[in-house]
């Protein structure tokens, strides 16, 4: 990708004429990047609309359940787009990140960096969204089923 390209961000992308949804939007882009098929993946819900300062993008985030029998020989990278697929397990992640500032075009603006592996982190505007979905219970969900 362009504007974010070597980043750690989740599967998405711009709507298509086809898209309907953003649901429709999501399950397509989680296909062509990671190839995971819609039918593994179970609807949550959305978290607010994420502005991403630096390209302009305005990001509905969708929640999904990926489907228990998967496994990460499932995945098929869309080289052109990926480098690797990292799982996360939430519960591994600091409930309160880091807060960095940063400087773009003469405005500064805050996001949080959670540590991940390998000296790598999780930061800017995927990690708000990170932050909005356990903020809004998503992961206290997972934990109370099991």
């Amino acid at each position: 990708m362009r504007s974010h390209g070597g980043q750690i961000a989740f599967p998405g992308g711009a709507r298509e004429e086809g898209d309907l949804t953003p649901w429709e939007t999501a399950c397509r882009e989680t296909c062509e990047e990671i190839g995971l098929d819609g039918k593994y993946l179970k609807f949550l819900g959305a978290v607010p609309i994420e502005d991403v300062f630096v390209s302009g993008f305005k990001v509905i985030p969708i929640v999904v359940e990926v489907d228990g029998a998967v496994r990460e020989s499932d995945f098929v990278l869309n080289e052109d787009e990926v480098a690797r697929v990292i799982l996360l397990d939430p519960d591994t992640l600091s409930g309160s990140p880091e807060m960095k500032r940063g400087l773009y075009r003469g405005v500064e603006y805050s996001y949080p960096i959670y540590p991940l592996c390998e000296k790598m982190s999780l930061w800017g505007a995927s990690a708000r969204m990170f932050r909005n979905v356990d903020r809004l219970g998503f992961f206290r969900r997972f934990r109370s089923f099991e």
